[in-house]
């Protein structure tokens, strides 16, 4: 009976890791999602409310996939994590490594980059301050961003060529989508800056001013001169 209980539920059932022993009887229960009344048959088992994920799941306009094979259950859209980071639109999260392509007439290499750690405000300036004293304070209403990033070069099509590496390949824009200017500031050691052969990977600081109000600029990478392409992070 047990069995068989688990294997009607599989997709329009109740979720559990076991089953309780114990008496289960239909209740009088409603169940209201987003202010809808559902036709969910809810279970009381044990004192508990047991409901069907897939009434839920479709009351919440999510797709529920069954893998009988796996025994796993899908809620929503499987997310493509091959494009992530690939467009201002879709910014990768905070140590996400993403693939990348830099095609020109000059350059043509492949590498991976992530951004993996973000310092601001005052800390930040502590720090930028601290590595070099004639940095300047950042200016009224705004202030630091540190970010660490690392990039791996994994392919070039000259072979025995480097890459150079430089916090000019950063930008930080702004919530709205305007650029920040690039600082002339000494940036904490290891800086972003050097050259890297395929199979090198390296790590480094690059600093940016922001403006104070500005909660969630991107970070991009490598974009094109037009400002499309490149990689995509967000700063939270």
């Amino acid at each position: 009976m047990k069995k068989k209980l688990l294997i009607a539920l599989g997709l329009t059932g109740i979720i559990a890791t076991s089953l309780a022993v114990g008496a289960y009887a239909a209740s009088d229960i409603k169940l209201f999602v987003n202010g809808k009344k559902t036709t969910a048959s809810i279970e009381i088992i044990d004192g508990s409310s047991y409901v069907p994920l897939r009434v839920v799941a479709e009351a919440l306009g999510q797709e529920v996939k069954w893998d009988e094979n796996k025994r796993e259950i899908h809620i929503g859209k499987e997310v493509d994590t091959s494009v992530i980071g690939l467009s201002r639109n879709n910014p990768a999260p905070l140590g996400t490594k993403v693939v990348f392509k830099k095609e020109s007439i000059i350059d043509n290499y492949e590498g991976e980059v992530s951004v993996n750690e973000i310092i601001r405000g005052d800390e930040a300036w502590r720090l930028i301050h601290a590595t070099n004293s004639f940095n300047k304070a950042p200016d009224d209403g705004k202030e630091f961003i540190l970010a660490k990033a690392t990039v791996k070069i994994t392919k070039n099509e000259k072979s025995d060529s480097k890459v150079d590496l430089s916090k000019v390949h950063f930008t930080l824009v702004s919530t709205q989508g305007k650029d920040y200017e690039v600082q002339m500031v000494v940036d904490p050691e290891p800086t972003i800056g050097t050259s890297l052969y395929v199979g090198a990977d390296h790590t480094g600081w690059i600093a940016f001013q922001v403006d104070k109000s500005d909660v969630a600029p991107l970070i991009t990478y490598s974009r094109k001169y037009d400002g499309t392409g490149g990689v995509w992070f967000k700063t939270k």
